[in-house]
């Protein structure tokens, strides 16, 4: 429990932050060779997407919880910065539009932060039968946010 309090106390308070934040086409992050480059929501979403695939191998195992853990943390930390970016879909729409726009888009990131916490305290009891449910769930809120906030290539 104690875990999930401290959790909870450091990923709220960056994800309310966030929030507050006008997202932005990229922020300034530095390469393996120290030079300043763009983050796009493509490429913090892609890592995101690598450590999905990698957690649907180990999710289910007993064995695996620390690591499943360190997963699931790792897509948390890249949630929240998602949330300080908007999606290449806002560039499309009218300049009435882009303020729902990106509240909806806000909502999809913290449904999917909710559900990465889910999972997390699944994994902290060492349910894996539940933490595996919540994975579906993680699942399905990510593609429904594609699905929404993605452009489509034809």
């Amino acid at each position: 429990m104690f875990r999930f309090q401290l959790h909870a106390r450091i990923i709220l308070p960056a994800v309310l932050a966030a929030l507050s934040l006008e997202p932005s086409w990229g922020v300034a992050d530095t390469d393996k060779g120290g030079r300043e480059a763009a983050v796009t929501l493509a490429t913090v979403m892609g890592e995101f997407g690598g450590l999905h695939r990698a957690l649907r191998k180990t999710v289910k195992d007993p064995n695996a919880v620390a690591g499943s853990l360190d997963l699931v943390r790792g897509m948390q930390g890249l949630a929240a910065k998602s949330l300080m970016l908007a999606p290449s879909m806002t560039s499309t729409l009218r300049v009435e539009e882009k303020a729902s726009f990106l509240l909806g888009y806000k909502r999809q990131m913290v449904k999917l932060i909710g559900g990465l916490l889910d999972l997390e305290d699944a994994l902290l009891q060492n349910d894996t039968g539940r933490a595996h449910e919540c994975y579906r769930r993680l699942s399905k809120v990510k593609s429904d946010g594609h699905n929404k906030f993605q452009l489509r290539d034809n």
